[in-house]
C-alpha cells in the first residue's frame, strides 16, 4: 500500500510539473473576455463563501453555547 501511495504522489508531480512548464505564456483568450470570466468566477467563490462561513459561525456558536436545561412542565 505504501509502495504504490509512493508511486501515485511520484506520477502526480510529474504530470503537475508538466502543467506548470506552460505558465505565464501569453495566450489568445488573454483579453477582455477572459477576464471577465476570472472576476466571475471569482463572484461565485464570493457569494458561495459568506453562506458558508455564516453557517460555520453559527455551528460554532451552538457548540460552544453549552447547555440549557429545560423546564419540565
Amino acid at each position: 500500500m505504501k509502495k504504490q501511495i509512493m508511486i501515485l504522489t511520484l506520477a502526480l508531480s510529474a504530470a503537475a510539473g508538466n502543467a506548470f512548464a506552460g505558465f505565464g505564456t501569453s495566450v489568445a483568450g488573454d483579453g477582455l473576455i477572459g477576464k471577465a470570466f476570472l472576476a466571475f468566477l471569482a463572484a461565485i467563490v464570493v457569494f458561495q463563501l459568506l453562506p458558508g462561513l455564516t453557517l460555520f459561525g453559527s455551528m460554532l456558536r451552538g457548540m460552544f453555547r453549552g447547555t440549557h436545561k429545560s423546564e419540565s412542565r
